[in-house]
């Protein structure tokens, strides 16, 4: 496993009860949808536009993987054709006085203009630890009158963060679209010098050329607008209130108090006991950040945050149990059905070397025998769907293919001769956010 400064950790994220984005498997649709409210116009531009959507642009789906999860993450799509034409129906019918919406260029042809709107780029991501979710959007939009360009213009949403999951993800998404769009309306409408090209005789062949001053900051222009969240989890984002973390790295946002039964229990192994097993150089540092995060965003009263350096397997089994005990210490310490369990584990994971059943490393385990000196992950997953938590939130900063940066952990077998059978992982009421490579 490798692990990096926190500021270039990647985590999956999430099995929200239906799914887990890091498995084979399907596409995973992201719902998306648009609405851009009331604009605020001095008076519509007089004429009637066509608004080109034709059908590629109607069933348009993008399709990527997040930022930071190229390898193993299962990819998204996001039916961006459908949500980009409502959006610019509301949004340009507030700004000429007749607007239709036609599919070819022929049809567009017959009116005396054309607004044509056009996705340029879309970003996307699970950032802070994969508790968030993150969209980022540009949109152009072009106003012709027959082969002449009259006005065009492209802007990029600010970053919209959400909560954690899919569908979390598709808010930010439909609200940097919207977003977008509604500012490309309102400055299409705002525009004196395009009024006056428009109300001109014969401004359907006239060309409106915009100076080369204002052409070139369109194209770097960002729109800077509030947001208003009302439904924001406790980890959601907060632009308007951040901490710079001590080493510098981004700031971390504040989130609302959490409950005051909410557990958390944080685990950084960095240094083993074992001759040959590499130290995990940012293990402390990482799991350090991580308490930040949590106490600041998600809410967490101190005091209910549980830290364990350099773990042992005796230590593991007292806090998740064991198979023959499968409550162990955090199961008496959540009140059931009223806190959230939030489990940390940076460090080595490893498989079998006969079943490929996943392991962690505890810092004195040996990993040619890890069957009998590791921790199940199976297990692990097992005995955490018996705690009666109401909602439980996984992080795993780890791999369990057995390699590092310095090579193989075990020394008596081939790297050929391991496999990772990946453990069954969904829960009712959690989310588990995992690695998405060594």
């Amino acid at each position: 496993m490798s692990v990096k400064p926190l500021r270039g950790l990647f985590l999956l994220s999430a099995v929200l009860l239906s799914g887990v984005l890091f498995t084979s498997g399907c596409s995973i649709r992201v719902p998306v949808s648009a609405g851009v409210g009331r604009i605020s116009v001095s008076s519509k531009l007089a004429g009637k536009a066509a608004l080109l959507i034709t059908d590629e642009t109607s069933n348009y789906v993008f399709q990527g993987n997040p930022e930071g999860m190229a390898y193993g993450a299962r990819p998204h799509e996001f039916p961006f054709g459908q949500a980009l034409e409502d959006a610019s129906i509301e949004a340009f019918s507030q700004v000429f006085e007749k607007l239709d919406v036609v599919r070819t260029y022929d049809e567009a042809a017959r009116y005396p203009f054309m607004i044509t709107p056009e996705i340029t780029e879309f970003r996307f991501s699970y950032p802070n630890f994969g508790l968030a979710s993150a969209a980022n959007m540009r949109i152009k939009a072009t106003l012709s009158s027959g082969s002449e360009t009259m006005w065009e213009k492209e802007v990029a949403a600010p970053e919209q963060r959400k909560g954690m999951g899919v569908d979390e993800m598709g808010r930010a998404a439909s609200e940097a679209l919207s977003i977008a769009v509604k500012q490309l309306a309102r400055e299409m409408a705002s525009d004196q010098r395009l009024r006056k090209a428009v109300a001109s005789p014969g401004a359907p062949q006239v060309a409106l050329k915009p100076e080369k001053k204002q052409e070139e900051s369109a194209s770097k222009e960002t729109v800077q607008t509030k947001k208003t969240d009302s439904k924001q989890s406790a980890w959601a984002f907060k632009k308007a209130d951040k901490t710079a973390d001590a080493d510098g790295d981004e700031p971390i946002p504040a989130g609302k108090p959490g409950g005051k039964y909410d557990v958390a229990v944080l685990i950084a192994n960095r240094t083993y006991s074992r001759q040959g097993i590499p130290e995990v150089e940012y293990a402390h540092n990482d799991m350090a950040a991580v308490k930040k995060y949590v106490i600041r965003t998600m809410g967490f009263d101190p005091e209910n945050i549980i830290e364990e350096k350099d773990a042992t397997k005796g230590t593991l089994e007292t806090l998740f149990g064991t198979r023959e005990r499968p409550e162990g210490k955090i199961f008496n310490w959540v009140k059931p059905k009223e806190s959230r369990l939030f489990i940390y584990y940076v460090g080595h994971g490893a498989p079998g070397q006969e079943s490929g059943e996943a392991y962690f490393v505890p810092s004195d385990a040996d990993p040619d025998y890890i069957d009998t000196t590791g921790y199940s992950v199976g297990q692990f997953y097992a005995n955490l769907k018996k705690i009666p938590a109401r909602e439980l939130i996984v992080v795993l900063d780890t791999c369990f293919s057995g390699q590092t940066p310095k090579g193989l952990l075990f020394k008596r077998v081939s790297p050929a001769m391991l496999k990772v059978v990946q453990p069954e992982s969904s829960m009712d009421r959690g989310v588990v956010m995992a690695s998405a490579r060594a």
